[in-house]
């Protein structure tokens, strides 16, 4: 408990610039994690369209279902 005490604030800084965001997607199915894609930028519509005919639509089997959240990227034209 002696030492607990003496646990105070950490301050320090923070580099200031422009964060570089990568984005990865996969699909999760029972047999385990497939059509994984790493973009380099955030996803867009045009990029998850991309990922669905050139990733996603080779793993899918008749009957596979595909659960989506409410991405703005997935409200494209071509995505039902």
């Amino acid at each position: 408990m002696a030492d607990a005490q003496k646990i105070g604030r950490l301050i320090d800084k923070a580099p200031h610039s422009h964060w570089k965001t990568t984005t990865f997607v996969a699909a999760l199915h029972n047999t385990g994690l497939t059509a994984p894609m790493v973009l380099d930028g955030p996803i867009n519509g045009n990029s998850f369209r991309a990922w669905v005919k050139q990733f996603l639509l080779l793993t899918l089997a008749p009957g596979d279902v595909v659960f989506m959240d409410n991405l703005p990227a997935q409200k494209v034209t071509g995505i039902q």
